[in-house]
């Protein structure tokens, strides 16, 4: 197979929102709609289920000969200068009669990568791996990351051995027990030795760079490449994306107790030292550093 792709029992009003398959009788995928009309979804036969369910994307697996194609054309053509998607670019050109007609609206850059992708994915061999009813779980935004792990969710019941009433959520982290975390809160990576106080409903991931660590913190529910605001913090003309906002430090414990202090200041601080944006800790991190940090806490 090229591609295995994992599809869900979904509901119209999610559908509608997501990739949706067209399968034929024995479920060969025959087309990909991204985010269809109703009038879209009744054009096409094999989209309804007999459940009065359609069968929405999620997770999937490309083989090694497709993957060693799309990193030799980025090679060539890096860096890339416009934004492109994973699923609604790699999903419609799959299956056997897919609707290519898209490739006409999208001019430039834009449109020249998804002519790539057509090309290089048409005939590919597609499995679909059925998962059902109650199965479908969107994890597009932190809300519904905390929401899917939490105790009493669908997604924790089938896939969460134990019990758990924790409140919020760590992720390869080695904290002070007396650390102070609030409600709904997601860290990632962290490193606290003493006690410091996080906030409720706030994102903190910490990424080894170069020289040091950067952590990087910001409440769940913004949307980073539009919020215009920091804490107490404007960002002007810059998104929360690319605002230089973060220090770095030599240890994950001073990266993160530095960004909690600027969180928590009024606004006015001046910072002497060059600050980075998130775009640029995530252009800059050491991936190999970051996965033997994840390694050492295998089996705990």
């Amino acid at each position: 197979m090229d591609f295995v792709l994992l599809a869900h029992h979904s509901k119209l009003e999610v559908a509608q929102g997501h990739g949706v398959f067209v399968v034929d009788e024995a479920n060969t995928l025959q087309t990909v709609l991204q985010k269809p009309t109703p009038a879209e979804l009744l054009a096409y036969p094999g989209a309804k289920l007999k459940d009065d369910c359609y069968l929405t994307d999620s997770a999937y697996w490309i083989n090694w000969d497709i993957g060693k194609k799309l990193t030799e054309e980025y090679a060539a053509k890096r860096p890339i200068q416009c934004e492109l998607c994973c699923y609604s670019d790699f999903m419609r050109p799959l299956g056997k009669t897919p609707d290519l007609r898209y490739l006409d609206e999208a001019p430039g850059e834009k449109g020249s990568w998804q002519q790539f992708y057509a090309s290089t994915f048409k005939g590919s061999r597609v499995g679909l791996m059925i998962q059902g009813t109650n199965t479908f779980f969107h994890f597009g935004t932190s809300n519904e990351y905390f929401q899917h792990c939490a105790p009493g969710s669908e997604f924790y019941k089938k896939f969460i051995k134990g019990s758990s009433t924790r409140e919020h959520l760590e992720f390869y982290c080695s904290i002070d027990p007396k650390t102070v975390i609030g409600y709904g809160s997601i860290l990632f990576d962290v490193v606290i030795e003493s006690p410091v106080e996080v906030p409720e409903d706030i994102l903190i991931f910490t990424l080894p760079v170069d020289d040091g660590y950067i952590t990087a913190l910001f409440p769940v529910s913004v949307d980073i490449k539009n919020t215009t605001s920091w804490g107490l913090h404007p960002l002007h003309s810059n998104s929360l994306w690319s605002a230089p906002l973060f220090p770095m430090r030599a240890t994950r414990f001073e990266s993160i107790r530095a960004t909690l202090q600027l969180w928590n200041s009024d606004g006015h601080q001046d910072i002497p030292e060059k600050l980075y944006s998130i775009s640029e800790a995530i252009s800059a991190c050491e991936v190999a550093k970051l996965v033997k940090h994840r390694l050492e806490f295998e089996g705990q």
